[in-house]
């Protein structure tokens, strides 16, 4: 379903689109999938994203959308496609430790 997911990308982040619009109405009380609305963003958010990632041609745009004080991190990996971040092998040393300090600079105190 994941991989499905990525499939239906069309420019805007949304939720999963279920194959029938009987799922759909189930599921979102729509025949089309809910868009996410970065606009009402309460939490801190660090984006993590590729130079060669066809999905995030538009990061500049959602950026703008996060209220102001919301993204703690802007992380770019230049040679990174989509899937680079979950399987690449210079993830490890490239991206996970920025997971890992953003994680850990909002965790309560001794984890």
């Amino acid at each position: 379903q994941n991989i499905e997911h990525w499939n239906q990308f069309s420019g805007h982040v949304a939720h999963y689109h279920y194959m029938t619009d009987v799922e759909n109405i189930r599921k979102y009380n729509s025949t089309t999938a809910p868009t996410y609305n970065v606009d009402h963003l309460e939490v801190p958010t660090a984006f993590f994203y590729g130079g060669r990632d066809p999905f995030m041609t538009e990061i500049n745009v959602t950026l703008e959308r996060v209220p102001q004080g919301k993204v703690v991190l802007v992380h770019r990996e230049p040679e990174f496609g989509h899937a680079d971040f979950t399987w690449g092998t210079a993830a490890r040393t490239n991206v996970y430790p920025a997971v890992v300090d953003v994680l850990k600079s909002f965790a309560p105190a001794g984890y």
